[in-house]
């Protein structure tokens, strides 16, 4: 924490702001998941529902003695379906989105 005080210090920055949080998903199959077999089945049927949690943290420091200034949390949920192709890319789509709301959410928290 130290070193990260100082680079901000040199920068000449009078507050630091971590962040950091945690990603989560829960993949869930239905029961048309037998059709995920076939070839309409892997690409036209959304057979897998996935769910995604965000928890997300972001503190601002003073530099100069270490204090913090404002601690700010986001959680945010949501949930999509997707065929079995694209069950990666829509994994990766919904932790992007969830990433991005919890952003904007600590942003305007800490603006207040």
């Amino acid at each position: 924490m130290d070193t990260y005080r100082n680079l901000a210090s040199r920068l000449g920055a009078d507050y630091l702001l971590l962040v950091g949080g945690t990603a989560d998903t829960l993949e869930d199959t239905g029961a048309l998941t037998a059709m995920d077999l076939s070839i309409v089945g892997m690409f036209v049927l959304p057979t897998h529902t996935m769910r995604g949690e965000i928890k997300a943290v972001a503190m601002v420091i003073d530099v100069h003695d270490g204090t913090p200034m404002s601690i700010q949390t986001a959680e945010m949920d949501g949930q999509t379906l997707a065929t079995a192709v694209q069950v990666d890319s829509e994994r990766v789509k919904l932790i992007e989105k969830l990433r991005d709301q919890a952003a904007v959410k600590i942003a305007k928290d800490l603006c207040k």
